[in-house]
């Protein structure tokens, strides 16, 4: 999948019980670069995205595939769990919308 830059995603990751906040660098259907939040390799953890054209926030659950920690930048890549498509079926449709938009707009 194209991987898209959305400006102005924000976002938290719910790490440990802690809430985290990030910034997404790009994005496709199927998960998010982040950055501000090294999440370990394997880890699942909550993100929720706030975006000027959305409403309501939107949060899916996501596994960590990889993570970096060079420089002072700690960035992280998130795939969606395919539990999302059941549980927050809404919100993988609107994330996925808003990815489209992104798109086309570039």
């Amino acid at each position: 999948l194209e991987r898209t830059s959305i400006p102005e995603l924000n976002g938290k990751v719910e790490v440990d019980g802690n809430s985290k906040d990030v910034f997404v660098l790009d994005a496709t259907e199927d998960g998010v670069c982040i950055a501000g939040a090294e999440i370990p390799v394997g880890d699942v953890v909550l993100v929720c995205f706030e975006h000027p054209q959305m409403s309501p926030e939107i949060s899916l659950y996501a596994k960590s595939v990889w993570a970096s920690n060079l420089g002072k930048e700690k960035k992280s890549g998130l795939s969606f769990l395919h539990t999302n498509k059941v549980l927050f079926k809404e919100d993988l449709t609107s994330f996925s919308e808003l990815v489209g938009m992104a798109r086309s707009a570039n």
